[in-house]
């Protein structure tokens, strides 16, 4: 029978008859099925995670033989990614790799990779909670999301320029939808301006390009081990998005951690030498996370006056909304 992509989803999304079919796969006898961690439905990929017979965990990556070229493409790249970080220093090799080993196994179906979960310690909980960030970590980590972005991005198309063709569109709309909501207040006064003349910047600038990223994984894939190394160990899938998103993505999650440490993050990531645009797109980035979160909350509510009091704290951090550069920076 060819297994088309129908009875490929349906397979995966069925756990007794994933849960059959691991008992299939060689050394997997015995196994058990626990959580899904991840999914793209259209995409047809899940993660799981997965019991052994010693009640060790590990990951269960699963997709169709559609995905099957890009995903090796993807995988030689993180190695590549893994080897030059770990050979950067005798520190580096002593943490060991970033990236786990994954031991692909292909059925009829489509393709299953299996990595053993190495940590459950999430590292930017962590430094959320204020932890102090040991320094090599912060250069595991800038390296990583750098690297990440170097060589071929198999997902680009003529359509993916639509990004920055829309985006001038896609703002303006944006500002439609929140303008009611934002209060009148002298802090907020130049937003809609800032917004805008961002969002031209970035569309119009020769500076800015896709190219791989960690999407909305990007504070949930890292990991903190036992002997002190960064690793990615919870499960993700890459997509592209405008250069240095991730980074922009990851200041906007650690916005309560030390200045300094804040400032270590940015200067790493770009070698002390940062290009003025990249604060443009940083505060055009956490203004459309604030936005939404606005527009999505209840009018009148708590939670609408916590994102409002959370958009005030990002005015304060451009000047009142005047220019790209965070205060903190200077």
């Amino acid at each position: 029978m060819t297994i088309t992509d129908d009875v490929f989803t349906q397979l995966f999304s069925d756990r007794e008859k994933l849960q059959e079919r691991l008992q299939e796969i060689e050394g997997c006898n015995g196994w058990q099925i626990n959580d899904c961690y991840a999914k793209e439905e259209t995409r047809g990929l899940a993660v799981y995670e997965v019991l052994d017979r010693e009640m060790q965990a590990h990951w269960l990556f699963t997709g169709p033989w559609r995905e099957w070229q890009v995903v090796q493409e993807l995988l030689a790249h993180l190695d590549w990614v893994s080897e030059v970080i770990v050979n950067a220093s005798t520190l580096f090799r002593a943490l060991g790799h970033v990236i786990p080993s994954l031991h692909l196994v292909s059925c009829e179906e489509g393709y299953y990779g299996f990595a053993k979960r190495r940590s459950d310690t999430s590292y930017i909980n962590m430094l959320q909670s204020l932890v102090v960030p040991k320094f090599e970590n912060l250069v595991q980590l800038t390296a990583f999301l750098r690297l990440l972005q170097v060589g071929k991005n198999p997902y680009q198309s003529e359509s993916s320029q639509s990004v920055f063709t829309d985006m001038e569109s896609n703002a303006q709309d944006l500002v439609t939808r929140a303008e009611h909501r934002i209060p009148n207040r002298s802090v907020f006064k130049h937003w809609q301006s800032f917004f805008l003349r961002n969002a031209r910047s970035i569309a119009t600038s020769q500076n800015f390009h896709l190219t791989l990223s960690l999407g909305p994984y990007v504070s949930k894939c890292f990991a903190y081990a036992e002997h002190g190394a960064l690793l990615v160990d919870y499960p993700f899938f890459l997509c592209e998005n405008i250069v240095d998103t991730d980074l922009c993505q990851l200041m906007y999650d650690l916005a309560n951690i030390d200045v300094q440490d804040r400032y270590y993050l940015v200067d790493l990531y770009f070698n002390l030498d940062v290009p003025s645009h990249f604060f443009t797109h940083l505060a055009h980035h956490h203004m459309i996370i604030d936005l939404e979160k606005i527009i999505s909350s209840e009018p009148g509510s708590e939670q609408e006056r916590e994102h409002i009091n959370r958009f005030a704290k990002l005015s304060r951090t451009h000047d009142l909304f005047r220019t790209p550069v965070p205060v903190w920076y200077k």
